[in-house]
């Protein structure tokens, strides 16, 4: 009989003290998979690329970023943090060290949020700002900017409860508490979510940063796995997403069947999107792992790689890369479908971000290298200047995005939903977090 207590999921267990174990790459992998789709959903929706007869495809068909995101940050924490827990000592460093990673992430929110409006100014999709210090009280009391981040600070803060009841064998009451809170907020989806939490209710995403946690800590089981288990487990989940698939955009093609139970929303989450961010994301997880063997150490994925190292600071530039793009499409309407290939800057912008970030690290040439706090009340007092700046220059770009009905701004977190359970809309708005990013985590 397998045995499937945390400590057996766990292998090795640790003893003595925490020890920094080898890098898993698949996780770098699968997150940066999530920052390109990221950023291809956003040239179409928030930049007005033109993507010819694939827009529909790359806007929604192969849509995947948010929940992947999300899924992905869980199970990062639960396949590494986990068996750091069981360490002598190691519950108390690794339980302090996630909830300064959430402290960590609430700050970098608050100057990436700064950024983002003077690209709102930037671009036109604001006009002025009234007051530099309004600004900063909004931004503080989550009433301006993005609500993905706040999302991960949340989930980040509480992953030390989840972890503790992995540790005592409590994996299903964590499951059924994850699944009892998510059928709540499918009729009240706004429970516990602050004023800019629109896209991303707190009390429906949980369920899918907690079901990333219980796979995590199941992956070294998975891992060793026969090929012919993994095979049948890529197969059945590819199947599945199908069936989902079919189901969701069954009116697209004019397809009587198949009639699914379900309706299929992001915002907010429902239970068939939901699923159908569960069948993409196990179906790439289990296919790219049956070939990792061959491409693990290409060029490509080495390249894929770095971004995902380095997530939390590509999502952030992304959203400037998007936004410079974003003009360029709206001056370059002319060439028409050609403009899909500003995926390349976009793709290669993202890289060099992470690339410089590395080089920096590797050759230790700048005070910031001491400490990864210091960046960021520069980065607020340089976004609160440049705020002020461009607010006062009183750009005014027509927005050259072609937003489709059902999508919001992701820059500044400004929308025209209200929070009615009635309203539905899909915004992709997608980012991340990197709980690997090895010694920042136990040290910072």
């Amino acid at each position: 009989m397998p045995n499937f207590t945390p400590q057996a999921m766990v292998i090795p267990r640790l003893s003595g003290s925490i020890t920094k174990t080898r890098r898993d790459d698949r996780l770098d992998f699968w997150r940066a998979l999530c920052l390109i789709d990221m950023v291809l959903v956003h040239l179409v929706y928030v930049a007005g690329v033109n993507f010819g007869i694939i827009q529909r495809t790359i806007g929604e068909y192969t849509r995947f970023a948010a929940g992947g995101f999300v899924f992905v940050a869980g199970m990062s924490i639960g396949a590494i943090f986990l068996p750091r827990t069981f360490a002598d000592n190691g519950r108390k460093k690794v339980y302090f060290s996630l909830w300064r990673r959430a402290f960590y992430i609430l700050c970098v929110h608050f100057a990436a949020t700064l950024s983002f409006v003077s690209l709102d100014l930037i671009t036109g999709m604001r006009t002025d700002v009234a007051s530099i210090p309004g600004l900063l009280r909004d931004i503080l009391f989550f009433r301006e900017g993005g609500d993905l981040l706040p999302l991960y600070v949340i989930v980040v803060a509480a992953s030390p409860v989840m972890l503790e009841l992995l540790r005592r064998r409590l994996g299903l009451v964590l499951a059924v508490a994850s699944l009892g809170l998510f059928a709540w907020g499918q009729n009240h989806p706004w429970m516990f979510s602050s004023p800019i939490h629109q896209n991303f209710p707190v009390i429906l995403w949980q369920s899918i940063f907690t079901a990333g946690i219980l796979f995590g800590v199941f992956l070294p089981r998975y891992t060793l796995l026969p090929r012919s288990w993994k095979i049948t487990l890529a197969c059945t989940t590819a199947l599945l997403s199908v069936l989902l698939w079919a189901g969701d955009f069954r009116s697209d093609f004019g397809w009587l069947h198949p009639v699914l139970p379900f309706s299929f929303c992001k915002t907010p989450l429902s239970i068939g999107e939901a699923l159908r961010y569960f069948g993409l994301i196990f179906t790439i997880i289990f296919a790219s792992d049956l070939l990792w063997n061959r491409i693990a150490g290409s060029w490509p994925v080495t390249m894929i790689q770095t971004m995902g190292r380095r997530s939390l600071a590509v999502y952030v530039a992304h959203v400037w890369i998007v936004g410079m793009l974003a003009l360029l499409a709206w001056k370059t309407k002319s060439l028409g479908a050609w403009q899909m290939f500003l995926v390349v800057p976009a793709i290669a912008g993202m890289w060099f971000v992470a690339r410089l970030l590395d080089w920096r690290d590797a050759r230790a040439v700048v005070i910031t290298q001491r400490s990864r706090w210091l960046p960021i009340p520069l980065s607020m007092a340089a976004g609160a200047l440049a705020c002020w700046i461009i607010g006062s220059m009183g750009l005014n770009v027509p927005q050259p995005a072609a937003v489709s009905p059902d999508q919001t701004s992701y820059l500044s977190g400004s929308s025209d939903q209200t929070r009615d359970d009635t309203e539905e809309t899909d915004t992709p708005q997608d980012p991340f977090f990197d709980p690997q990013d090895s010694a920042d985590i136990m040290t910072a």
